[in-house]
């Protein structure tokens, strides 16, 4: 149980940390960090919470579903895939 909750800590803060570098460079060069890239780390950060919120009406919306959806699937995908080599 305390490897999953390390793992769980440390996939946020990673992820985190991932995410606002990157954004940062991106930003820098003069780019739209409001887009289906900075969605797409956001579910993989989120995981099984992303997916669920692809769905919600926001989401729709702002057109940010598929990108949501995508990044959630494949965040759960490989942090089960981690913690079962752990």
């Amino acid at each position: 149980m305390l490897a999953f909750i390390g793992l769980a800590v440390v996939w946020v803060v990673f992820w985190l940390i991932l995410t606002m570098v990157i954004n940062t460079f991106r930003a820098k060069n003069g780019a739209n960090i409001n887009d289906w890239y900075t969605v797409l780390m956001q579910g993989i950060l989120s995981g099984p919470m992303a997916i669920m919120g692809a769905f919600s009406s926001e989401s729709k919306a702002q057109g940010k579903t598929d990108s949501m959806l995508l990044g959630g699937i494949i965040g759960t995908i490989v942090f089960i895939s981690i913690y079962q080599a752990l």
